[in-house]
C-alpha cells in the first residue's frame, strides 16, 4: 500500500479487528472521525449519518472498485460497527460537548451499534495544489497528445490519469473540494481518498458533465487500467461488491450506472486509439 509498509490485506485485517482507542471529529461538512486503533494502523470512521445515509457504503464500494483496477494508492476501506459505549467512552475529551450532537446526526441500530466505513488513515500527506478544476488544468496538459511527460513526473501524471478514470467510473463528482486531493510528502504520488459521494443515482446531468469533462482532460492512459477495465464484467463486479451485514454496497441501478460508465470510458479510449494509435494513447505504466 502506498504510504505504508503494510500491504492492503494486512491493513484490512487491522481495520476490521483492532480495538478502537479514541474518536476525534475531523469533518467540516459531514460526520467524520479520526479513529485511533490499537497497533500500528489508524483509521477514518465515516458512520451512517442523517445527511449521508449511504455515503459509508459508497466509500467501501469505491475502494473495492479501485482494488479491481489495481490501484495501490487507494486507502483500504472496510465495513465495521462501533458500539454506543465505545463511542461515548472513547470520544476525544476535547469534543465531549459535541457528543449529543454527534449521536443525533448518526443513525444507530436497535442493538446500539453504529455501522460505518473504516478507512486507512494515511499518516503523512501533503496538498498537491490540485484543488479546483483550474489548478488541475496545469497538471493535465501533459496528458494531452503531443506533449512529453518528463520521466521524473511520470508517477504523478499516471496517478492523475488514473484518478480521472476512476472518478468517472464510480461517479465521484466531488474530488476537488478543499483539502483534496493530497499526496505523498515528496509530491510525486497521489492518494485516492474521499469517495463518499460516489455512485449517486440518478446522477444529475450537470454532475455527469463535470465527470466527463474531467475524463476528457486526459488522452493518455495506463495500460494496466485499460486491461483491467476490459476484464471488469458484471459477474466480477457483483462478486467484489458483495453484500455487507448492513445490506448491498450498491443497488442494482447503481451497478447498472457503473457498467454504463465503463462502456462509455472504453469507447472514449477506443476513439483516441483510432485517432492517435495505441502506443500514443495507452502509454502509461
Amino acid at each position: 500500500m502506498l504510504g505504508s509498509d503494510l500491504d492492503h490485506d494486512a491493513i484490512i485485517e487491522r481495520l476490521r479487528g483492532a480495538t478502537p482507542l479514541r474518536f476525534k471529529p475531523v469533518g467540516t461538512s459531514s460526520v467524520v472521525l479520526q479513529m485511533t486503533l490499537e497497533g500500528p494502523v489508524d483509521a477514518v470512521f465515516r458512520p451512517r449519518s442523517r445527511d449521508s445515509a449511504r455515503g459509508y457504503l459508497a466509500e467501501i464500494a469505491a475502494y473495492r472498485v479501485a482494488r479491481l483496477l489495481g490501484l495501490s494508492n487507494a486507502p483500504p476501506s472496510v465495513f465495521r460497527r462501533v458500539t454506543r459505549r465505545q463511542f461515548r467512552e472513547r470520544l476525544d475529551p476535547d469534543f465531549a460537548d459535541t457528543l449529543q450532537e454527534l449521536i443525533t446526526w448518526t443513525v444507530w441500530d436497535r442493538d446500539d451499534t453504529l455501522p460505518g466505513a473504516v478507512t486507512y488513515w494515511v499518516p503523512q500527506m501533503r496538498g498537491l495544489g490540485l484543488e479546483g478544476w483550474r489548478a488541475t488544468e496545469r497538471f493535465t496538459y501533459r496528458l494531452t497528445q503531443g506533449v512529453e511527460i518528463p520521466p521524473e513526473d511520470l508517477p504523478l501524471h499516471t496517478d492523475i490519469s488514473n484518478m480521472l478514470v476512476f472518478d468517472y467510473l464510480v461517479g465521484n463528482w466531488d474530488r476537488f473540494s478543499p483539502g483534496s486531493p493530497q499526496g505523498t510528502p515528496d509530491g510525486r504520488r497521489l492518494f485516492l481518498r474521499g469517495q463518499e459521494r460516489a455512485f449517486l443515482h440518478p446522477l444529475p446531468v450537470h454532475l455527469h458533465e463535470r465527470l466527463r469533462s474531467g475524463l476528457t482532460r486526459t488522452e493518455k492512459f495506463s495500460r494496466s487500467i485499460v486491461d483491467r477495465l476490459l476484464r471488469m464484467r458484471p459477474g466480477l463486479l457483483r462478486s467484489e461488491l458483495r453484500d455487507t451485514p448492513d445490506g448491498p454496497l450498491l443497488t442494482e441501478r447503481q451497478l447498472a450506472d457503473l457498467l454504463d460508465r465503463r462502456e462509455a470510458l472504453l469507447s472514449y479510449v477506443t476513439s483516441l486509439v483510432e485517432n492517435y494509435g495505441e502506443e500514443a494513447v495507452v502509454c502509461l505504466p
